[in-house]
């Protein structure tokens, strides 16, 4: 995950997302993007300098503790938003 405004960064693993406390005047929101190489993209967009929001990306399916932060930040207030390639389905009458 990736703070913005101060560069830092924390892995999403259980030990680190157990110790992090958020800083809330830094951020309000949080983006968790399914594809970790969408990454570099938003990163250089400055998209969470703009909009005050941390970015979280995963690679395909979210690890517990990702969801486990999203959650305790959602609980805190934080709006949570998610970036996924989810597919639609067509439905074909007979």
């Amino acid at each position: 995950m990736h703070e913005p405004h101060s560069g830092k960064s924390i892995q999403l693993g259980t030990t680190q997302v157990a110790n992090y406390a958020a800083p809330v005047h830094l951020y309000d929101k949080v983006l968790l993007v399914e594809k970790v190489g969408l990454l570099p993209v938003l990163l250089a967009a400055r998209l969470g300098e703009r909009y005050d929001l941390a970015i979280m990306a995963t690679n395909g399916y979210s690890p517990e503790a990702a969801r486990v932060l999203a959650a305790q930040l959602h609980g805190r207030g934080f709006l949570v938003f998610t970036l996924h390639d989810a597919r639609l389905q067509a439905t074909h009458r007979h």
